[in-house]
């Protein structure tokens, strides 16, 4: 993808040195040898952003409202891309920049069941809050990480949008 030609971002290692320390100052060792990313905590999660390169898109996205979100109690954690993917303003988004959604994930059957049909005890329903704000609170009810990104265009050019939650 042109931004991570552009800034290095695909595979880069790093050092952690910390003995008895924070998570803070974890957090800050690794953000200083990434260069363009930083990090924030957010609801309770952390998260680490570019702050040269990133995709005006994927910004404006993660800055959308989205005026409800909810998912029964007993739902499975693919059930979330599944209900985001009915949102109004998701779907407003994607046809406003021309990209497409699929919200399926590739891989060993036994891999994806064990991560994507796991069992989210409690409901959610959450209104009126970012994009951004919706991914960190469903992280903080399903216990996990989310990972946005652009895909490589397909063999007929269009873009795709890559939701790992």
């Amino acid at each position: 993808m042109e931004f991570e030609r552009l800034f290095e971002a695909a595979e880069h290692p790093i050092t952690v040195n910390v003995e008895n320390g924070t998570l803070s100052q974890v957090l800050d060792q690794i953000v200083d040898q990434m260069k363009n990313y930083k990090w924030e905590m957010s609801n309770g999660v952390v998260n680490i952003f570019p702050i040269k390169g990133r995709d005006p898109r994927l910004k404006d996205l993660l800055e959308t409202n989205i005026s409800r979100f909810r998912l029964s109690e007993k739902s499975r954690v693919k059930d979330i891309t599944e209900q985001i993917q009915l949102s109004r303003e998701f779907n407003g988004w994607l046809r406003k920049n021309n990209l497409k959604f699929s919200g399926s994930r590739s891989g060993a059957d036994a891999l994806i069941d064990a991560q994507y049909g796991r069992q989210i005890d409690s409901a959610m329903d959450f209104a009126n809050l970012s994009f951004r704000d919706l991914l960190n609170k469903i992280c903080s009810v399903k216990k996990g990480g989310w990972l946005l990104k652009l895909a490589d265009k397909s063999s007929n050019g269009q873009e795709y949008l890559d939701l790992d939650i």
